[in-house]
C-alpha cells in the first residue's frame, strides 16, 4: 500500500526512513510484549522440544515428561535450576519435573500504584490569562476527557505507562465534529524524534492490520 508522505517531507521523513523506523519498532515489539507478559503472567501450554539455552524457559530434553502441562510468562525471570528438569531425578534434589509457584505481585503492585495515583482525576488547567476564555478551555477539555472515558482513561493511561515506561495519547475527531482522547500503547504505535530537537516528535505511526477498522 502506497503510503503519502507529503504532510512530512519538512521533518524529512522519507519512505526509507519510515521502512527504518518501522523495522527497528518490529526489533523492539518482542521486548514490549515480554514487559506485558510479565505483568499479566499469563499462563500458556508448555512445548517439550530441545534444550535451546538456559535462558529458554520453555525448553525441555527429549522424552523428558513434564508434570505440569503449562509455563507462566514469570517463569523467565527465574535460575535455571527453578525452571528446568534436572539432568538426572534420582540424584539428591534432583526432580523430573520443577515445580514452579509464582504469586503474582506486579500485577497488584502496579494496580495499586495506578489506583493510588489516579483514584482521583487530574485537573486540567489553562494558562491563558483571559479567564473567561481559560474557563472555556477546562470546560472543553473536561468534556473530552469524560467523553473518552474519564477516570477510566487516566487509569489506562497510567498502567501503559507503568508497564512500558510511557504512553501516547491519540486525539481523534469523529464524523460528527466530536473529539475523544485515545490512550495507546508502544505496541501500537511509536513516534519519530524531530532530528533537530528530540524532546519533539516529527512524525506519530500507528500500526493497523490491513483491513481493520481506523
Amino acid at each position: 500500500m502506497r503510503t503519502d508522505l507529503a504532510p512530512f517531507h519538512a521533518a524529512g521523513l522519507t519512505p526509507a526512513a519510515l521502512a527504518q523506523a518501522i523495522d527497528q519498532h518490529d526489533r523492539q515489539r518482542p521486548n514490549l510484549l515480554r514487559l506485558w507478559d510479565y505483568y499479566r503472567n499469563p499462563m500458556r501450554p508448555r512445548r517439550a522440544r530441545r534444550h535451546a539455552g538456559p535462558l529458554d524457559h520453555d525448553a525441555a530434553d527429549p522424552g523428558l515428561a513434564h508434570h505440569t502441562p503449562y509455563t507462566l510468562a514469570q517463569e523467565a525471570g527465574l535460575p535455571a535450576r527453578l525452571r528446568l528438569p534436572a539432568a538426572d531425578p534420582a540424584e539428591p534434589g534432583g526432580r523430573a519435573d520443577p515445580e514452579v509457584v509464582i504469586e503474582n505481585d506486579i500485577a497488584w503492585r502496579i494496580d495499586a500504584i495506578v489506583d493510588f495515583i489516579f483514584g482521583k482525576p487530574p485537573a486540567l488547567r489553562a494558562l491563558s490569562p483571559d479567564r473567561a476564555a481559560a474557563d472555556a478551555a477546562e470546560a472543553a477539555l473536561a468534556a473530552v476527557v469524560e467523553r473518552s472515558g474519564g477516570p477510566q482513561l487516566w487509569q489506562d493511561l497510567g498502567l501503559i505507562g507503568a508497564v512500558y515506561g510511557r504512553a501516547h495519547i491519540l486525539l481523534r475527531a469523529g464524523p460528527d465534529g466530536s473529539v475523544t482522547f485515545e490512550a495507546v500503547d508502544p505496541i501500537r504505535a511509536f513516534a519519530i524524534a524531530d532530528p533537530w530537537d528530540d524532546r519533539a516528535a516529527s512524525a506519530f505511526i500507528i500500526r493497523r492490520r490491513t483491513g481493520a477498522p481506523q
